[in-house]
């Protein structure tokens, strides 16, 4: 049985249509890889705002980035997390 392993992207701000560009180490294009993107308030807490947004595709590549393309429908930049699950054999 495989193993599944958590990494946490620093916060950032984004709205619209964006490919985030994120070094993993121990990624190459036969990763399997789940994204999950979130909302985070002033605090830096998660939590469920009016926006809408989805990860619309993963690409792990082999020099070890994983691109995403992301989606926010909203009119100004939000702060947003990034959360990869990687699945490992």
């Amino acid at each position: 049985m495989g193993t599944v392993t958590r990494v946490r992207s620093l916060p950032f701000q984004a709205h619209g249509d964006f490919i985030a560009e994120w070094p993993v180490t121990g990624v190459n294009r036969g990763t399997s890889l789940a994204a999950v993107i979130t909302e985070l308030d002033a605090a830096g807490q998660p939590f469920v705002g009016a926006a809408s947004m989805e990860v619309q595709n993963v690409a792990p590549r082999d020099n070890g980035e994983v691109h995403l393309l992301c989606h926010v429908e909203w009119p100004v930049d939000l702060s947003l997390r990034l959360d990869l699950l990687m699945y490992h054999d």
